[in-house]
């Protein structure tokens, strides 16, 4: 039987000591209640070494066995699990779902300004692209302010998203975005308007 592995990433600023000002601290334990003894809930900065967390899942496969990656992410964090995503791509771990709130792609200094243009931003706003080996995505954005969430990509086509009517601040408390984790993390994800094969 296989493990399920649920890895929160969280945003810019967010701490994990400030329970109340982070939803993703608050998505982690809603996680955590579903099954205590199957799955492993991990929480992770978009800061965080993706490669080494990829050994690190791979190692784990390699001695206990089959695993399945869920990822859920917010702001930069979004960035960073399509980063894993790809880093355990190249290591053959198959990602199930990724859900993502106003995602947001971290540009290298001197360049970190980019994450702050609007979504009418052209070509400098480059999508965040899943590989293949992910197998469903599903994405929350919002237009009320900067920075907004970056359009994102599976299999070569755009994923259709879910506009909110919130500010990107509050995305990663959003209700809608958590219930799409929960529903992705027992197995019941939404796939209407995923990218078909």
């Amino acid at each position: 039987m296989s493990r399920t592995i649920h890895i929160v990433a969280s945003g810019f600023l967010q701490r994990v000591d400030r329970v109340n000002d982070n939803g993703m601290v608050r998505l982690a334990w809603e996680l955590e209640r579903l099954d205590c003894t199957r799955n492993a809930v991990r929480e992770h900065s978009y800061k965080d070494d993706y490669n080494q967390i990829a050994n690190r899942l791979l190692a784990e496969k390699q001695e206990r066995g089959p695993i399945r990656v869920r990822l859920y992410g917010y702001s930069y964090g979004g960035w960073w699990c399509m980063k894993l995503a790809w880093a355990l791509s190249h290591r053959g771990i198959v990602v199930d779902s990724v859900v993502l709130s106003d995602p947001v792609r971290r540009y290298p200094h001197p360049f970190k300004w980019l994450a702050l243009l609007p979504a009418e931003g052209g070509l400098l706003r480059i999508p965040l692209t899943f590989p293949d080996t992910t197998l469903v995505v599903k994405h929350f954005y919002q237009r009320q302010n900067l920075p907004c969430g970056f359009d994102v990509r599976l299999r070569g086509c755009e994923v259709p998203g879910t506009e909110l009517r919130l500010t990107h601040q509050h995305m990663d408390n959003s209700d809608a975005f958590h219930i799409a984790c929960l529903d992705a993390a027992q197995g019941r994800f939404d796939l209407k308007g995923k990218c078909e094969l």
